[in-house]
């Protein structure tokens, strides 16, 4: 294996089409997570997450916190070799903890807290959960990222969601799974 990322020959691993594994060319069906940030509006921000049957789907608040900083940041965590990262997003009052935890694999937890900003935090249930190569979750959640800071001109993003988006972050990130590869 030549980094986290998977071989050279097979790419990221999670691309549907044919892929180039062992000297041998194999059918693949995409089995990576599809993310998807819509355009923010009023302080909201469109999510959706999906692996094949399983779907999530929410509106994220600006406030308390910054979820796409904190997103941004996990992620790079996970590239720097934590174990463990987390991003927080607000649903006014309640709220998710997207949590990544680092064995083999990678694993993406989603849990919904109705009492989100409450401590300690309590009854919290799993609404998304995968166990995927960790290109198959840290690339898709990059190119989302990188595609809402593309189609939005910052400004825009920055008026609508009154915090400004991480960009330098997200280049980092972005070098980081280059290197990886």
């Amino acid at each position: 294996m030549y980094g986290w990322f998977g071989s050279a020959a097979s790419g990221d691993g999670c691309a549907g089409g044919w892929t180039i594994q062992a000297d041998d060319l194999v059918s693949r069906k995409p089995s990576g997570i599809a993310v998807t940030f819509g355009d923010p509006l009023n302080g909201w921000l469109p999510f959706s997450l999906s692996h094949f049957e399983l779907e999530f789907s929410e509106n994220f608040s600006y406030t308390p916190n910054d979820f796409v900083s904190e997103l941004v940041t996990a992620l790079r965590s996970m590239m720097a070799g934590a174990s463990q990262a987390t991003a927080n997003a607000s649903c006014e009052p309640g709220g998710y903890e997207i949590r990544f935890t680092a064995t083999d694999d990678l694993t993406l937890d989603i849990q919904f807290f109705p009492d989100f900003w409450m401590r300690p935090r309590k009854h919290g249930e799993s609404v998304f959960s995968v166990t995927l190569p960790p290109a198959c979750i840290v690339r898709p959640f990059w190119r989302a990222l990188t595609d809402l800071a593309s189609r939005d001109r910052l400004s825009d993003y920055e008026s609508q969601m009154r915090r400004r988006f991480p960009s330098r972050e997200l280049e980092v990130l972005g070098e980081a799974i280059r290197a990886s590869t």
